[in-house]
């Protein structure tokens, strides 16, 4: 009996039931279209599959490396027949010896990588945790292992290159060798590069709720604190900052002198070694550095690509490689091919940056950041005691409608803010999006158009909504010109 249709009905293209072979005679959309709680099945059935798939494939491949590994003899052993058997001594070259000795050279160091690659993967599997629970040395601690294993990585991908581009690299055993220590040395790369990046994560949103400063003196605190607080309120360039630390630097030497009628004692000495010189350091103690992503945007198709670090370098594609297809019926697909970089000066060194750039923060980071203010988490976990409408029946918030008086959580039994254990906070987000003009709107001005992604945090009490600084801006979609709907 087909599953019962209705408005949260959503289209399954599952490989573990079979959902995408079939194709909707209406619309031509490959899929099946499912209730919400067999989608949900299906759904959490396919995960399952892919969970299990993934650990298969590592499974087999550090089998098939051992297999290789145990193979490495063999492969030596048949070099040297092949020396002595295979050549006849009438032809023999001069460099037959050196080319058979480079081969056992190079075979032997492949089944070290291989050995070495077995022992980092173990390592790898005792950092694959939830880094929730783990202290903060254990984080630190992870991610100096981390950074270990992508050392190895990077030394042994070097390492290799005479097995792929020297003389023995078209024998069939050296070439099999290689590219399965690639391989591996590939699968290792991603593994640890996302751990790496599970556990800075974590680390960035505890730091919010962490003392700022705390082992720092009291003067030191007071005079970074003003200083922050002119350049980001004010708006005082770097140079002013500065000069301002250096003047508080001059009080306190003078205000010591004076006070012993010596030198500048010990102590003073030791608390002005401490003293901050630069406004970008005082600004990372108080947390301020917003973590946020940029993008390339196409100029024409509005495709978005990320950058890749190398050497603390953003690298972007230099074109667009989307393929749009012509509005023709039936008709092929082309590349776009617009290019997304520019060079600009940086110093005296120039680096490729976007000509569309887009810019995403961080949801994870903004929120630890919310939840970490005094009295606020309080204030969003209550939120739900305002459903309570008055005596006449007036809604006077968006926890009073009905909608939300009757929303569900996921076992579609109880009641959103009531479902999982106590201690978990339960919040409404409100998504708005929109383009304004940032040169104002004039009769003989320009034209240009800018889009914002926010969210809005309706726990929140109803008079700071809509404060700045309870807003995510969750993303700035650039100009001049708006783009259409498809790319938003």
């Amino acid at each position: 009996m087909p599953p019962a249709i209705n408005e949260q009905s959503r289209l399954c293209r599952c490989k573990f039931r079979r959902c995408c072979d079939f194709t909707d005679p209406i619309t031509g959309e490959q899929g099946k279209l499912l209730n919400a709680r067999d989608y949900k099945a299906h759904q959490f059935q396919q995960q399952r599959e892919d969970l299990q798939v993934g650990y298969h494939a590592w499974d087999a491949q550090t089998e098939a490396l051992a297999v290789h590994q145990q193979h490495i003899e063999e492969q030596m052993e048949s070099l040297m027949i092949e020396k002595i058997n295979l050549i006849p001594s009438s032809v023999i070259k001069p460099n037959s010896d050196y080319i058979i000795n480079k081969k056992k050279q190079i075979a032997a160091h492949i089944g070290l990588i291989l050995d070495e690659i077995t022992a980092q993967q173990q390592t790898i599997r005792l950092l694959d945790l939830n880094p929730g629970p783990l202290k903060d040395s254990s984080l630190l601690d992870g991610l100096e292992m981390c950074t270990s294993v992508q050392g190895f990585v990077e030394r042994s991908v070097v390492s290799l290159a005479p097995a792929k581009h020297g003389p023995t690299r078209k024998h069939p055993s050296i070439k099999t060798l290689a590219e399965n220590a690639q391989m591996a040395l590939d699968l290792l790369g991603i593994k640890v590069k996302n751990i790496n990046d599970l556990y800075t994560k974590e680390l960035k949103k505890r730091q919010h709720f962490k003392p700022i400063m705390q082992s720092a003196n009291s003067i030191i605190q007071l005079t970074t604190f003003m200083v922050v607080a002119i350049q980001v309120i004010l708006g005082l360039s770097r140079c002013g900052c500065h000069w301002i630390f250096q003047m508080c630097d001059y009080i306190v030497q003078e205000t010591a002198i004076s006070a012993s009628q010596i030198t500048v004692p010990p102590v003073i000495q030791r608390l002005l070694s401490k003293f901050p010189c630069d406004i970008r350091m005082a600004t990372s103690y108080f947390n301020l550095d917003v973590h946020c992503t940029v993008y390339a945007t196409c100029p024409k198709c509005y495709e978005i690509y990320s950058a890749e670090m190398v050497h603390d370098i953003p690298v972007y594609p230099e074109r667009c490689r989307a393929r749009q297809r012509s509005m023709k019926q039936g008709g092929s697909t082309r590349s776009c091919r617009e290019l997304l970089v520019r060079p600009t000066q940086i110093g005296k060194g120039q680096i490729n940056t976007p000509i569309k750039p887009y810019i995403s923060f961080s949801f994870h980071d903004w929120m630890a950041n919310l939840v970490s203010r005094r009295t606020y988490e309080e204030n969003m976990d209550s939120a739900w005691q305002r459903m309570k409408s008055d005596e006449h029946g007036d809604i006077k918030d968006i926890f009073q409608a009905t909608c939300i008086k009757e929303l569900k959580g996921h076992n579609k039994k109880m009641h959103f803010s009531k479902i999982s254990d106590e201690t978990s906070g339960r919040y409404l987000f409100s998504l708005g999006f929109n383009f304004f003009n940032p040169l104002r709107n004039l009769t003989a001005g320009k034209k240009v158009s800018i889009g914002v992604i926010a969210l809005i945090c309706l726990n929140l009490p109803i008079d700071i909504h809509y404060k700045p600084k309870n807003i995510f801006l969750a993303g700035i979609i650039p100009g001049p010109s708006h783009c259409w709907r498809r790319p938003v």
